[in-house]
């Protein structure tokens, strides 16, 4: 269950990331994502998967120890990828 709460904070926070208005596409020429089409849904989504791994890690791990490695699983993972999606390294 802890494997499935670290993806469902990873999607939501590469959701997040993908929809703010600092981080724009390089390619002009690339077809505009869902993320760039309704900006709206995908920040909702995003909020929600963040919270929905936040219950699954408090119910794996209990709450006080659910709530710290949420917040240490959600600061790596906002490091690494505000840190390599610049660099393109998240392709599909």
């Amino acid at each position: 269950m802890s494997y499935l709460a670290l993806a469902l904070l990873i999607c939501g926070f590469y959701v997040l990331y993908s929809t703010s208005t600092k981080m724009q596409p390089k390619k002009k020429h690339v077809k505009p994502q869902v993320f760039y089409r309704y900006p709206i849904r995908s920040k909702i989504s995003g909020v929600l998967l963040l919270i929905l791994a936040f219950i699954l890690f408090t119910i794996a791990m209990g709450l006080a120890t659910g709530i710290f490695t949420w917040f240490v699983c959600l600061m790596t993972v906002g490091s690494l990828i505000v840190l390599l999606k610049p660099l393109d390294l998240f392709k599909r």
